[in-house]
């Protein structure tokens, strides 16, 4: 899958405030308008499957222990970008 502007845009956009909903036209032009319904649901299963905020920490305390530095959390971005997929799927 290609990445573009959108995929960086989305962590800034909850960061802003910007609410995820469907009425929300900063939302609907992080997502664009070239995927359509059918690419958004599996986009959003797709990240869902990927929502783990345990497992995040799990990484990060194992590169603790291995004395390196541990990733940013993303979970609060994937978490936007699932409910922002969903309002506006």
């Amino acid at each position: 899958m290609a990445i573009d502007n959108r995929d960086r845009r989305h962590p800034l956009a909850w960061r802003r405030g910007t609410s995820p909903r469907a009425e929300s036209a900063e939302a609907a032009g992080v997502l664009g308008t070239n995927a359509g319904a059918p690419r958004r649901t599996e986009v959003l299963e797709r990240v869902e499957a990927g929502l783990d905020a345990q497992a995040e920490r799990y990484w990060q305390l194992l590169a603790l222990i291995r004395g390196e530095q541990p990733r940013p959390t993303t979970t609060p971005d994937y978490r936007w970008l699932a409910q922002a997929l969903r309002a506006h799927g």
